[in-house]
C-alpha cells in the first residue's frame, strides 16, 4: 500500500507542484488549505482529495487526522510576502506559527510523528557569507523570516521532547512549473521575478509601448546600473524531489529527531542577470521602473546544499536559469 501524505497549503504554488508529482508516484494525498491565497480546485487526480480547512481551527484538523491514517505530513501552509510581513507582522505571527503549533499538537496526540517543514533562507537575514551552510547563525531581518526561524525552533523542541521526527528545508527563490497549467506561478499579487519579467515581455510583444512598463526592479543601493539583489533560484520540481526524498527518509526511519537542510542550485544570479537573459530569449526590450531598497530584504542570499546532496544524492537537475526562462516563455505564449 502506498503511503498517505497530508499536504497543508497544497493549493499554493509549491503545493500544487508537489501534489501533482506525488500523485504521479501513486501516493494517496490529502490536501488541507483554506484557499485564501490559492485557487480552490476539485481534484481529477486519482487518490487526491482537497479539503477546505482553516488550520487555526483545532477541531477541523483533529477530525481530519483521526479520519485518515496519515503516514507523513508536509507542512507548506504559510504567508510568504516579505514586504507584507514588514507592513503587518501580526498576521504573519498569527498565520505562520499558531497553525503549526496546533497541527503538531494534534499530530503528537494521534502519534502522527513524521513531518516535512518548508522553512526559508530568509532565516539567515543579512550575512557577508557567500554560500550559507546550516551552521551559519540565523539572524532573520523581517517578520516572515522570523516566523520561519521560530517554526524551526518549535519543531526542534517537539522532536527533543517527543518521538517526533522531522525534516526541515530552508528554501531559496522558487521558479518554473510543470507542463500543466495549474502548477504555474499565479500569486496575487505576483511578486516573483520571472513571471513579472515575462509578462512585461509578452506585453511589448503584443504591441505595448516599452516605455509604459509597470515592471519595478528594486536595488539594495538605490543604483540600478551598478547593483541588484543576488539570489539563488531553484526549480520547483527540484524542491519537490527533495521533499520526496525526505518523505522516504522519514518512512524508512532514517531520521531520528529533527534534521535541517539548506536547498540550493549553487548558481546564484543577480536580478539584472535574469533580466538580461530574459531579453536575449524573448527578443523584447523589457524596460523597468527603478525601485529603491525593499524593507527587510538582504542584499544577497544563497545557500550551500552540500549536506543534503551528500546525505541523499539529490541534485537540482531542472534549475539552469536559461533553460527555465526559455521553457516558461514558451508556455506563456502557448497559454495566450
Amino acid at each position: 500500500m502506498q503511503p498517505h501524505i497530508l499536504v497543508t497549503g497544497g493549493g499554493g504554488y509549491l503545493g500544487s507542484n508537489l501534489v501533482y508529482l506525488q500523485h504521479l508516484k501513486g501516493y494517496k494525498i490529502t490536501v488541507l488549505d483554506d484557499f485564501s491565497r490559492s485557487q480552490k480546485r476539485i481534484s481529477t487526480m486519482k487518490n487526491v482529495q482537497y479539503l477546505d480547512c482553516d488550520l487555526n481551527t483545532t477541531a477541523s484538523v483533529s477530525k481530519i487526522l483521526k479520519g485518515n491514517e496519515i503516514d507523513v505530513t508536509v507542512h507548506l501552509a504559510a504567508f510568504a510576502y516579505v514586504a507584507e510581513s514588514v507592513r503587518d507582522p501580526n498576521i504573519y505571527y498569527r498565520n505562520n506559527l499558531i497553525p503549526l503549533i496546533k497541527l503538531m499538537t494534534e499530530m503528537s496526540a494521534l502519534n502522527c510523528n513524521r513531518l516535512v517543514f518548508t522553512s526559508s533562507m530568509a532565516v539567515f537575514g543579512r550575512t557577508s557569507i557567500d554560500k550559507i551552510n546550516e551552521d551559519v547563525k540565523c539572524e532573520p531581518m523581517n517578520p516572515y523570516g522570523e516566523t520561519k526561524f521560530l517554526g524551526e525552533e518549535i519543531i526542534e523542541s517537539y522532536s527533543r521532547s517527543t518521538k517526533f521526527n522531522s525534516v526541515i528545508f530552508r528554501l531559496p527563490n522558487l521558479f518554473g512549473s510543470q507542463d500543466i497549467p495549474f502548477t504555474s506561478e499565479a500569486h496575487s499579487p505576483e511578486t516573483h521575478l520571472l513571471p513579472n519579467v515575462l509578462a512585461e515581455a509578452q506585453r511589448t510583444l503584443n504591441g505595448g509601448n516599452p516605455s509604459e512598463t509597470s515592471l519595478v526592479i528594486h536595488s539594495p543601493n538605490n543604483d540600478q546600473v551598478c547593483s541588484s539583489y543576488v539570489r539563488d533560484f531553484i526549480h520547483v520540481s527540484d524542491v519537490c524531489s527533495a521533499i520526496d526524498l525526505a518523505i522516504k527518509m522519514l518512512l524508512n526511519r532514517e531520521v531520528v529527531g529533527s534534521e535541517t537542510f539548506n536547498l540550493a542550485s549553487d548558481k546564484p544570479h543577480s536580478v539584472l542577470e535574469v533580466l538580461d537573459l530574459a531579453r536575449s530569449i524573448t527578443k523584447q526590450p523589457i524596460l523597468f521602473k527603478e525601485g529603491g531598497p525593499r524593507d527587510g530584504d538582504a542584499n544577497k542570499l544563497f545557500g550551500d546544499s552540500q549536506k543534503f546532496r551528500s546525505r541523499t544524492g539529490w541534485v537540482p537537475i531542472n534549475s539552469e536559469m536559461k533553460t527555465v526562462i526559455s521553457k516558461e516563455w514558451i508556455k506563456l505564449l502557448k497559454r495566450n
